[in-house]
């Protein structure tokens, strides 16, 4: 697939609207009917969006929030500021996923961190926003954009900085990815060059502020002139055969998904909502974002065959916001890689042992793919040593879609970037030019395919009653039936032995995560002082905690 040939991404919109006005180059489904948006009208509406921004004072350079569900006014608005060469970074709209508290909270730490000039936000959530915009003396745009013609010049250049990917996280732990025009142009390029095919048409139902949703399925299309049909988050979460749907209505060839919603609707779809479904036309699944399971991968491809889904669909892929996107890839149409290993060995001393089929410790990993074009991997010991292949260690990426750095923050930035290369904090190895990715370093838990630092998750836990601070451990648990990961609340007690006193410690703690971060707890699990494996310096060891709990060997757990 050839890319555009301007060097912006508003350039690129008004280039195609220039070549092929009458292009479709977007279907956005919401409460009412889709709307059919075509290069010249998308420009269009970026055009009102630039306008109405400019009006308020908006100037290039300038960040500008955009909270806003998926929908025509949201499209407008980013590549109004595209247009305008302003910097729009995404924040979640107020939806039914966090504590209206807590989304303030998050809103006023990346208003804080990108200081901007203007927030668009939807007429519903001005209420939500007004607070927060009002103490940082932010001004409030709301649609719909009305007038202005669409600017006869882009006012942004290739290294100027496109827009803020800000990371997961409900507290001030967030950090904002700084990417340039150059870099979604080299990482569309080389996703382009792995996967996209002339005629293609994707389906979305991924958010705006989730660097696959924007990226993956709405940037990169776009700057390879492809179409998109998208809807609401909501939709998915609410029935998730409504994807499998805009699959069958639009004939929908591509799509991407975190590998936990492979697994819903493997397993939690009846079958009477699938009558009549035509899965033929698609042709690739990309599954990336949290650990990809091969159980799900099967599932998934034997509930759907009997509607015309292949299995050789379903891609593997591996990546992260401070290269874009997109790192690896499994080549479409190509069988499904997977290495069974002895989860003992690696766990133990990093080194990958074949594993039997009848071998108790059997773990059976799936490749994340290939390098894509113009991106380099090495897998390093502790010392920043290469590591040969089938060594377990820290996964390196170079590539020219390599983030300007986190905004505004230089220390953060100088601690995963070094001489050109990413630190990931992810471990894996390389086997046959694949990569293996094995677990992460950095304690982050993943929860269908959203990132969260458990220091929230343990400081809502350690206000019951009789908890401490220091005795509190919140992980991601590999949970095989939910293809994603559970999360586990850890904590000691002297009352572990009192089974009523269990029962209220467990209540009162779900109770108190859900109600402090949104997010409840899958399991919590009560266990004696001093359970907990530390350092001898007293830091948690987490990855020995999730070990622990995946072999059964917790002491003492309740």
């Amino acid at each position: 697939m050839s890319l555009a040939s301007a060097g912006t991404i508003g350039a690129a919109l008004l280039e195609l609207a220039d070549r092929d006005p009458g292009r479709p180059l977007a279907y956005v489904e919401g409460s009412g009917e889709p709307v059919r948006l075509t290069a010249s009208e998308l420009a269009e509406l970026a055009g009102a969006a630039a306008t109405a921004l400019a009006e308020h004072g908006v100037r290039p350079g300038d960040r500008v929030g955009v909270c806003m569900d998926t929908g025509v006014d949201a499209y407008a608005a980013l590549h109004g500021c595209f247009l305008l060469g302003a910097v729009p970074f995404v924040c979640e709209p107020p939806l039914a996923t966090m504590r209206r508290q807590r989304w303030e909270d998050r809103l006023r730490l990346l208003i804080s961190r990108a200081e901007p000039r203007a927030v668009v936000a939807s007429p519903e959530f001005r209420d939500a926003v007004s607070a927060p915009c009002a103490q940082a003396g932010v001004t409030i745009v709301e649609p719909p954009f009305e007038g202005g013609l669409v600017p006869g010049s882009v006012r942004a250049r290739p290294g100027d900085i496109a827009l803020i990917q800000f990371t997961s996280g409900t507290t001030g732990d967030s950090r904002g990815v700084t990417l340039t025009h150059e870099a979604v142009f080299a990482n569309a390029a080389a996703i382009g060059d792995r996967a996209y095919r002339s005629g293609d048409l994707i389906v979305s139902w991924l958010p705006l502020h989730h660097d696959m949703g924007l990226i993956g399925l709405n940037l990169a299309p776009l700057l390879h002139g492809l179409p998109v049909a998208s809807m609401p988050p909501l939709s998915f979460a609410l029935r998730p055969e409504r994807w499998l749907w805009a699959m069958h209505r639009y004939r929908g060839t591509f799509t991407s998904a975190p590998n936990f919603a492979y697994r819903l609707c493997a397993t939690n779809v009846p079958d009477a909502k699938l009558e009549g479904l035509d899965l033929s036309a698609w042709r690739l699944a990309g599954n990336g974002a949290e650990v990809v399971q091969a159980g799900t991968l099967r599932a998934f491809a034997e509930r759907m065959a009997p509607y015309g889904y292949r299995e050789r669909a379903m891609t593997p892929c591996y990546g992260m916001a401070e290269i874009t996107l997109a790192a690896t890839m499994c080549v479409p149409g190509d069988p499904l890689i997977t290495l069974p290993v002895r989860r003992d060995r690696l766990a133990a001393d990093g080194v990958v042992v074949e594993a039997s089929p009848d071998d108790p410790d059997r773990q059976e990993l799936v490749s994340s793919g290939s390098a894509l074009k113009e991106i380099e991997i090495r897998v390093v010991d502790e010392t920043g040593a290469d590591l040969p292949d089938h060594r377990q260690g820290t996964i390196l990426l170079r590539c020219p879609s390599m983030m300007a750095g986190y905004y505004r923050q230089p220390e953060e930035t100088a601690k995963v970037l070094g001489d050109g290369w990413l630190n990931t904090g992810d471990q894996g190895f390389l086997a046959d030019g694949q990569l293996y990715v094995t677990g992460r370093i950095k304690d982050v838990v993943i929860i269908a395919g959203s990132n969260y630092h458990p220091y929230a998750f343990e400081a809502a836990a350690a206000t019951v009653e009789g908890l401490r601070a220091d005795a509190v451990a919140a992980v991601g648990c590999p949970d095989p039936e939910r293809s994603t990961e559970a999360l586990v609340l850890v904590v000691e007690s002297r009352s572990h032995a009192d089974a009523e006193r269990v029962a209220e410690i467990r209540s009162a703690v779900v109770a108190a995560v859900s109600a402090e971060t949104g997010v409840r707890p899958d399991r919590v699990e009560v266990v004696p002082r001093g359970a907990l494996p530390k350092t001898p310096s007293g830091k948690l060891q987490r990855r020995q905690v999730v070990d622990a709990l995946v072999k059964g060997t917790l002491p003492g757990r309740r």
